[in-house]
């Protein structure tokens, strides 16, 4: 498998938008004002918080994890699951 096939995204997988940051106000700026508008023009906005197996499976598949705690490799991550 080349480089190219390797990051091209597997037919019927999950496949999610990347976000990186500086800091924790630049990470902030992406998803407020979003928010904000939808709530102002009273459209539906939905604010998860993550359950556990929800984390342990990104974990899993995400070499890095970033949260509140800093950046870290993950503990768990397994590539040949991902």
């Amino acid at each position: 498998m080349t480089a190219t096939e390797a990051t091209r995204p597997i037919p019927g997988s999950l496949v999610h938008e990347g976000a990186c940051y500086r800091d924790a106000a630049e990470l902030l700026a992406l998803p407020v004002p979003f928010l904000r508008d939808g709530l102002t023009r009273g459209a539906p906005v939905l604010v998860a918080l993550l359950a556990p197996a929800v984390l342990a499976d990104a974990y899993r598949t995400h070499p890095v994890l970033v949260d509140g705690a800093g950046r870290r490799p993950s503990p768990t991550f397994a590539p040949e699951q991902a």
